[in-house]
């Protein structure tokens, strides 16, 4: 029974991780850009205003502020699961990226305004930290695995060939 369940686990464990990878990626990808884009909307007035407030604003009430854009395109992204249901695939995963794009879009700008204020609360520390190291150690598994090796090499043969034929 054991060696059935370290055989399954080995064999699906590198998926999730993969995807877990993937996910971690694209959040991460998205993040940054995003974050610029809503800093460069921080310069409107109104929101100028309210990124201040934001920034004075103790850490639970930091935290909440999270609640607004979760709570808000939640509706969103179930539409999208049922249009997806529903064998609406290109709508549904419009629909669903859309929600997840701008919700990232919005926790990436709060994040950034309140991180210092959010990192005083001990628990929120910790978590931060444990989702740190676990980032680390999903992209370190990803990376070490050898189909990761062999794309990477495929990829590095590749774009060798091309510099060669732009040459």
């Amino acid at each position: 029974m054991k060696q059935n369940y370290s055989r399954w686990r080995r064999t699906l464990g590198f998926p999730f991780v993969l995807l877990l990878a993937l996910l971690l990626w694209l959040e991460e990808w998205l993040w940054e850009p995003l974050g610029e884009l809503m800093r460069l909307l921080g310069s409107l007035p109104v929101i100028r205003q309210l990124e201040a407030l934001l920034r004075r604003a103790p850490p639970w009430l930091a935290l909440a502020c999270y609640a607004v854009p979760v709570l808000t395109l939640l509706p969103f992204k179930i539409v999208g699961i049922w249009l997806l249901s529903k064998g609406h695939f290109v709508m549904g995963t419009g629909v669903f990226l859309g929600a997840k794009v701008v919700g990232t879009a919005i926790c990436a700008r709060i994040f950034a305004l309140t991180r210092d204020t959010l990192m005083r609360l001990a628990w929120f520390a910790q978590l931060w930290q444990w989702f740190v190291n676990l980032r680390t150690a999903v992209y370190n598994r990803v990376k070490s695995h050898p189909a990761w090796i062999l794309a990477h090499q495929w990829a590095a043969q590749i774009r060798e060939q091309l510099r060669k034929l732009r040459r």
